[in-house]
């Protein structure tokens, strides 16, 4: 998704997976969306819930010498869901 989809490759799709799976700090390990913000930059949403919208994490990331890195400070986890009646 987003303005610059289409120069995402499969292979950073697999790099964004493989990155979000080695980082104890991202809690939920799926990635679910991922959003072009700009040909070297995307913003990524990760759940292991149908409760997606509600349980996940998200981060920023950027490519940088060729290989995607998450932005350290962007990393967000949503794990709790709060039922109100």
């Amino acid at each position: 998704m987003g303005p610059y989809s289409g120069s995402l490759l499969q292979q950073d799709i697999k790099e964004f997976q493989s990155l979000v799976v080695s980082r104890s700090d991202i809690h939920f390990k799926t990635v679910i969306y991922i959003h072009a913000i700009l040909p070297d930059r995307v913003y990524v949403e990760t759940s292991n819930s149908i409760l997606g919208n509600l349980i996940r994490s998200t981060f920023t990331a950027r490519k940088h010498g060729g290989k995607w890195i998450i932005d350290e400070r962007s990393v967000s986890n949503y794990d709790q869901v709060i039922i109100t009646s």
